[in-house]
């Protein structure tokens, strides 16, 4: 009797640890996209080019913060004589879980002219708090990171 009832507290106390993740990292039907798919897209002006993109997600999974990820990176450019007025050349990309489709963390790095940024953006969905760090363009490094507070 007495290994009955701890049994069923013992259980209980597990499945209320289960149920947190759970509500932390909801598990979302996807039939939108899978591995190793690959978008190219063309963007024109009139009967001109004027840039070009892709959308492509890794074939393989990744693990950040203990949970399979896909890796998606998005490209973005100018093209021909557009690219002497407004060169253009954006990288972005993402580690989205697999279950949750829920960002593990972001990145992008932008070149636009002589305008430059280079950010990455970590998800800590646990502890509700999104960090943010930026290259300095100056010095190369890591500028303060910056943190803020995410909704559930």
């Amino acid at each position: 009797m007495v290994r009955s009832l701890l049994f069923i507290v013992l259980l209980g106390l597990l499945a209320g640890f289960v149920s947190y993740r759970n509500d932390v990292y909801p598990m979302v039907r996807n039939e939108s996209f899978g591995r190793g798919e690959v978008i190219e897209f063309k963007m024109t002006y009139g009967i001109f080019t004027v840039g070009k993109g892709s959308v492509s997600i890794h074939p393989n999974y990744f693990k950040l913060n203990g949970r399979d990820c896909f890796k998606i990176d998005v490209h973005g450019k100018t093209v021909g004589m557009v690219d002497w007025v407004a060169d253009v050349d954006d990288r972005w990309g993402a580690y989205i879980d697999t279950a949750a489709i829920l960002p593990h963390q972001f990145y992008r790095r932008i070149r636009e002219g002589r305008y430059k940024k280079d950010e990455w953006t970590f998800f800590d969905h646990v502890k509700r708090k999104i960090e943010v760090k930026t290259i300095d363009n100056a010095t190369g490094k890591f500028k303060e990171s910056k943190f803020y507070d995410a909704p559930p």
